[in-house]
């Protein structure tokens, strides 16, 4: 899941009030209205862009400093180019682990936290 989408619900409300002026008030209104609260608008959305690069970031590089590796090759997630699979081991970048089945990893010594 991207971070981008946890600002969705900031960013809606402006197009949406615009959508509503338009509609009930006409083009004109709807313009002069909105001009209004454009610069909040603004500042929201670079405050969401600069918070979701910031927490890309954030979190490879926590991942990396806790020792996981990032497998090569073609992501198998959702989205290409975001899905990365990180691993302990990178010998377990080609095996298929999923999140319940955490006995493997126990079994070669590793610390699993639920």
């Amino acid at each position: 899941m991207s971070v981008s989408l946890i600002f969705i619900p900031l960013t809606l409300p402006f197009p949406t009030y615009w959508f509503y002026l338009f509609l009930v008030f006409g083009h004109d209104v709807a313009f002069v209205k909105v001009n209004r609260v454009i610069r909040y608008f603004k500042w929201v959305c670079i405050f969401s862009i600069i918070t979701s690069i910031m927490i890309s970031f954030s979190y490879v590089s926590t991942l990396k400093y806790k020792g996981y590796a990032s497998c090569k090759g073609i992501p198998s997630g959702w989205m290409p180019g975001t899905a990365t699979k990180y691993v302990i081991n990178e010998n377990l970048c080609n095996k298929n682990i999923h999140a319940n089945d955490m006995s493997f990893l126990k079994s070669h010594g590793h610390r699993v936290n639920y």
